[in-house]
């Protein structure tokens, strides 16, 4: 009798122990979705960045088009038209060279994220797969102990000394 005692409190304790665990696991698969979350925000931004860097390049190229045409009709201002273009084609060099150099960050960004993005998948995955596995177990020492329970209940009810 105290033998059963001692294995449902036992029983009872790696229950206990099971539920923390189930707990644990439960906010550690809430703290990766936010941070899956965040990543998401992240790299939705970096694209609203690209698509606002794109727009200037397109902004920038059609200036110089303009500024080109504005040369072609002007004749007489033919030099200080050139000494403008020249200083746009500047300009667009520069913002060029810095937009490629924005884009190659950018993409690298948003590969490096998008990896760290599958992998914070994988691992939420994996914690849902251990959250199953342990609420499994969890169930089954629960059924052990409420079973141990029933035969230490009926053992007491038919012993002759108690």
């Amino acid at each position: 009798m105290e033998s059963l005692i001692k294995r449902a409190i036992k029983a009872e304790t790696e229950a206990a122990t099971e539920k923390e665990k189930v707990k644990l696991a439960l906010e550690e698969n809430k703290r990766k979705t936010l941070q899956i979350q965040d990543m998401t925000l992240k790299v939705e931004e970096m694209e609203k960045f690209a698509l606002g860097t794109n727009t200037l390049l397109n902004e920038m190229r059609r200036k110089v088009t303009d500024m080109v045409e504005e040369t072609s009709r002007q004749r007489q201002r033919a030099a200080e038209n050139e000494q403008e273009l020249h200083r746009v084609n500047q300009d667009f060099d520069s913002l060029s060279l810095s937009l490629i150099c924005s884009m190659h960050r950018l993409v690298a960004e948003t590969t490096h994220l998008e990896n760290e993005k599958i992998k914070k998948e994988a691992e939420v995955q994996k914690l849902i797969e251990e959250n199953v596995r342990v609420r499994t177990l969890l169930d089954k020492k629960e059924a052990q102990l409420l079973a141990m329970n029933e035969q230490c209940k009926w053992m007491a009810l038919n012993s002759p000394g108690i």
